[in-house]
C-alpha cells in the first residue's frame, strides 16, 4: 500500500463509515470492482458520494482486508432470490432437491448457496 493509498483511505473513511451505518456493506472483489450490498437500500446521494470517493474506499477496503474474495458464505437478504415474504425462490421452483418449496431461509446468517446470485450494485473499475 503506497501513501497515496493511505491518504486516499484516510479520506473516504468518514464516507465508509456512513455508508455502513446505513446498513450497507461494500467490498473489492478480485476484478477491482466496488461491490455495494443490499442494493435497495442505496440512495442516489450514496451511489454520487462512492463514485467520487471510489479510489478511496477500493484503498480503505483493501487496508482493511475486506476482500470479497475471502469468503464463499453469503446473506440471503443479499441475494436477488429471496422473495419479498422471506421464501426462497430456488427452494419454491423445486431447484434445490429435499427443500420444501416454502423453505425461508435466516436472512441474515452467513451460509454456503450455490445458487446465490447477488442483489448488488457492481461499480466496476473506471
Amino acid at each position: 500500500m503506497t501513501d497515496a493509498d493511505k491518504a486516499l483511505a484516510t479520506a473516504a473513511r468518514g464516507i465508509l463509515q456512513t455508508l455502513e451505518s446505513a446498513g450497507l456493506t461494500l467490498a473489492v472483489t478480485d476484478t477491482g470492482a466496488l461491490q455495494v450490498s443490499p442494493a435497495s437500500h442505496l440512495r442516489p446521494d450514496q451511489r454520487v458520494a462512492i463514485r467520487d470517493h471510489r479510489a478511496g474506499l477500493v484503498a480503505l477496503l483493501r487496508l482493511r482486508g475486506a476482500l470479497f474474495i475471502d469468503d464463499e458464505r453469503h446473506r440471503c437478504s443479499d441475494c436477488v432470490h429471496l422473495q419479498r415474504k422471506g421464501y426462497c425462490a430456488m427452494a419454491q421452483k423445486g431447484l434445490m432437491p429435499g427443500v420444501n418449496p416454502w423453505f425461508t431461509p435466516a436472512p441474515h446468517v452467513l451460509q454456503h448457496c450455490h445458487f446465490f446470485h447477488p442483489n448488488a450494485v457492481e461499480l466496476g473499475a473506471p
